[in-house]
């Protein structure tokens, strides 16, 4: 996943400067994404649950801001549904070095569905920690 300036996005820099100085360097939890501070991106989010008999991410949330976009909502999909990969990687293999490491993945790309606007999309992906387990990833998109 290329990083094509998300690292500079606004949005971007507000999320994460939140995200490490609620971690201190950890590995999110999601009870600190359903904590106050971060409500105001919600509607930014993705995170998907890796399943491990199906080698696959299911998305457990698709923020409202990302289905207005995107013009679906892809909660409950696997994401090898989704038909495209990135820079030549899967978006499965995005995921897994995602919940794998902790450090954040930028990235940036464009969005151009039948019947939609062009748009460019920056993003941050990262391991997200439900109780002692780390199986999701979390997703935070915006669009110029």
């Amino acid at each position: 996943m290329e990083d094509r300036g998300a690292e500079a996005n606004e949005k971007i820099r507000e999320f994460v400067d939140l995200v490490k100085a609620t971690t201190d360097g950890g590995v999110l939890t999601f009870a600190q994404v359903e904590s106050r501070p971060f409500m105001k991106f919600w509607q930014n989010f993705i995170i998907c649950r890796y399943v491990e008999e199906k080698d696959d991410f299911r998305v457990i949330f698709f923020g409202t801001d990302l289905e207005r976009h995107f013009g679906r909502d892809s909660t409950g999909k696997f994401i090898s549904e989704r038909k495209f990969d990135q820079s030549g990687r899967s978006l499965r293999d995005v995921h897994m070095d995602a919940m794998k490491s902790s450090e954040l993945s930028y990235g940036a790309g464009d969005l151009k569905e039948e019947s939609r606007d062009f748009k460019i999309w920056h993003q941050v992906k990262m391991a997200l920690k439900r109780g002692d387990v780390i199986n999701e990833t979390l997703s935070f998109i915006v669009f110029d």
